[in-house]
């Protein structure tokens, strides 16, 4: 059997209706990352993919993955990569996209839009972040380097990282041209996305 929380209600209306499809069994809960409802050492595996980085605290989040893995348990994260293509792109056409819109909208109702304060006048970059990974207004995403990850990772007894993902849509006129294994180096180097696999 599968367990699933999210903070999210329609997110876990869909993932039921995905495993029902599937015709898998599963119990999905309403929960926080920061404050899992499950026992210590319940779980082999913990996977969990495009979640942690919306998590105020990552390190409570994966204090409270390391609690539930049993001994030896595993767990796959998928976190938001900070050497990357895409995190380069958020800085210089995300910016000019809010800027666009900002432009468009007037101060009062952008801010309104992502969910500022109306009086607010400046587009700080963890605003620009948020609301360029995950479309405006997105209330919180971070990316990560791998410096930072190796900190917060550091109960674990292993850690391997493994960075994947280059954004084919914003590379349409490349990606047909650009031979398979390019593509995967390229990837490795400079891709949006850290895998991490963590063992207790």
């Amino acid at each position: 059997i599968y367990f699933a929380c999210d903070l999210s209600p329609n997110s876990l209306k869909l993932a039921k209706r995905g495993f029902e499809l599937s015709n898998l069994d599963g119990e999905f809960t309403n929960a926080d990352a920061e404050h899992l409802p499950y026992a210590s050492n319940s779980f082999d595996l913990v996977y969990s993919h495009g979640v942690l980085h919306h998590t105020p605290s990552l390190e409570v989040a994966l204090t409270e993955v390391y609690r539930v893995l049993k001994p030896g348990g595993k767990a796959i994260i998928m976190l938001y990569a900070k050497e990357s293509l895409t995190y380069l792109g958020i800085q210089i056409y995300g910016r000019l996209r809010l800027l666009y819109l900002k432009y468009k909208l007037g101060q009062s109702d952008f801010n309104i839009l992502l969910g500022l304060p109306t009086n607010n006048k400046k587009l700080t970059l963890d605003t620009i972040i948020s609301n360029s990974t995950d479309g405006v207004g997105n209330p919180l995403a971070n990316i990560y380097s791998k410096t930072e990850l190796i900190e917060v990772f550091h109960e674990f007894s292993k850690v391997e990282f493994e960075k994947h993902y280059l954004p084919s849509a914003k590379l349409s006129t490349l990606r047909n041209i650009i031979p398979r294994r390019l593509k995967y180096w390229l990837g490795r180097k400079i891709g949006g996305f850290w895998y991490i696999k963590v063992l207790k």
